[in-house]
């Protein structure tokens, strides 16, 4: 019908059709153009350009922002008002990696882009990622498209094609909400559950704390900011009808967790970066450090009183705090300038029962149920297997990553160890043969990720205002593995990954 030359561009032209029949074009650092189909003549010409996908409306393009250079990866996405011509880019953008391609979901609420590390979704209206598909980790050289059921088909250049739920409501684990995602806490960790797993607490980055009935998935309450701009020193009580929220105003605030109001405020001479409240509810224990100073303090008190009953040194700064199940022992770590300390007291004497300085840095470090074991994550990416009487190294470490652990945490039965890193990576970890429970989690770029245990033993991976939860328990991994199959493994499959077994019907 028609032929002409398309503005020069240092990419190629993508090419799609409106439902009103119009052709749009768009090349990276080039423009996007809106052309009469049948005419060739040229509409309207918009100064951004790049991978596009078209609204199922037609009124909007949204555009894969690729940089110029493979040897300088990174993409952000855009979304382009044809109407109006004003375009805005998404607030999360992707360093280290390409786009290969972008899809609209149906109803045009979110957008599903491809890339070399992997698939992620934003949400349109507040630009941000908030469903990440993990698997295949492969380059994506075919883009993304919907079926007409909506689910998005992903192909990849060694021939594989997954298939995938893009708003996550089929998914095993489950991904909830409860605030923008830019109100997101700045320290790690900054979450923590209530024993009876009826509410997580979470400190946000305008020193408030949300709230979430872990039940509903919904949020209760705001507590207002009390202490200070940021307020990560966070801890239940037992019975989970108290909080307590510790930051950088030094002091300490415990809130009735059913009415939100005050029942008492705490000062301390510095800035508190953690807090415990024993099991039994008799003991506060907060842990504080000035602005530039190399040693932190732990002072413990008596509660409900707030009677001072000690305080003491803690070399190098602040990682953590936590008391024994029996509430008879406290322990805490610094990190990390000029080294680390492992310490643990008599809860209500002070004295010390032992100090420990190991050589790699400790980050973090979980309780196991039964009180006997430390499990210390390091700077040099292992988990350290420490007897709790002790302090002393019991067996060899777990090697979980080349970067440095933010957190760890032990599931209530103490078979399995949750750790994430600074390089955002979640992982989940048999403490009985240190081998790792299943793939890695995808990630949520820009966040590190916390990680918890609920008392039912599910697992919370919690980002800036959301979070997901996950069962990791065989049966119900094994009933939504036979769901997504629909049938069992033929004997062929079997032998493929399950040659040394012999073969049997899993799913029913």
């Amino acid at each position: 019908m028609w032929e002409r030359a398309h503005p020069v561009s240092a990419w190629e032209a993508h090419v799609g059709f409106t439902p009103d029949g119009a052709l749009i074009t768009s090349a990276a650092g080039g423009k996007t153009i809106v052309w009469d189909a049948r005419r060739g003549r040229i509409l309207r010409r918009y100064p951004i350009g790049g991978r596009m996908a078209i609204s199922p409306d037609g009124e909007r393009v949204a555009l894969a922002l690729n940089g110029p250079f493979a040897g300088d990866p990174h993409t952000a996405v855009a979304v382009l008002n044809l109407r109006t011509g004003k375009s805005r880019t998404l607030s999360d953008n992707l360093p280290n990696t390409m786009s290969d391609g972008l899809a609209f979901t149906r109803d045009g609420t979110r957008i599903i882009g491809g890339t070399y590390e992997g698939t992620y979704v934003w949400d349109v209206k507040t630009g941000s990622i908030v469903e990440t598909f993990n698997a295949p980790r492969r380059r994506i050289r075919h883009g993304v498209v919907l079926d007409p059921q909506g689910r998005a088909l992903l192909g990849t250049s060694d021939g594989v094609v997954s298939l995938w739920d893009p708003d996550g409501g089929r998914r095993v684990g489950r991904r909830f909400f409860w605030g923008p995602i830019d109100n997101g806490c700045a320290a790690n960790p900054c979450s923590v559950i209530d024993p009876r797993g009826a509410l997580m607490a979470t400190s946000q980055g305008d020193g408030t704390t949300a709230l979430v009935d872990l039940r509903t998935k919904r949020l209760v309450r705001t507590l207002p900011a009390r202490d200070g701009d940021f307020a990560t020193g966070l801890s239940f009580s037992s019975d989970g009808r108290r909080l307590a929220t510790g930051g950088t105003a030094g002091s300490v605030t415990i809130w009735d967790t059913a009415s939100g109001a005050v029942l008492d405020r705490l000062r301390y001479a510095d800035p508190v970066l953690w807090t415990a409240i024993s099991p039994d509810g008799r003991l506060l224990a907060a842990q504080r450090q000035a602005p530039g100073a190399t040693d932190s303090f732990v002072d413990v008190r008596e509660l409900p009183s707030g009677r001072p009953l000690f305080s003491r040194r803690v070399r190098f700064g602040t990682s953590g705090l936590e008391f024994s199940h029996d509430s008879r022992v406290l322990f805490a770590s610094g990190c990390c300038e000029k080294g680390s300390t492992l310490i643990a007291w008599d809860a209500r004497s002070g004295a010390a029962r032992f100090e420990r300085h190991p050589s790699a840095e400790v980050r973090t470090f979980a309780l196991a149920p039964d009180s006997r074991t430390l499990l210390v994550g390091t700077g040099e990416g292992s988990v350290l297997t420490l007897d709790a009487r002790t302090g002393r190294e019991r067996e060899p470490a777990i090697e979980v990553t080349s970067a440095d652990m933010a957190q760890i945490a032990v599931s209530p039965d103490g078979q399995l160890l949750a750790t994430s890193d600074w390089a955002a990576e979640a992982t989940l970890w048999d403490l009985r043969t240190h081998e790792r429970f299943g793939d890695r989690f995808a990630k949520i770029p820009g966040w590190v990720p916390q990680v918890a245990f609920e008392p039912n033993g599910r697992l919370l991976l919690t980002e800036g205002g959301s979070a997901s939860e996950w069962p990791v328990d065989r049966p119900t991994l094994q009933r939504f593995a036979c769901r997504v199959a629909g049938r069992s493994l033929s004997r062929d499959e079997w032998r493929a990954v399950l040659p040394n077994r012999p073969y049997r019907p899993i799913c029913d």
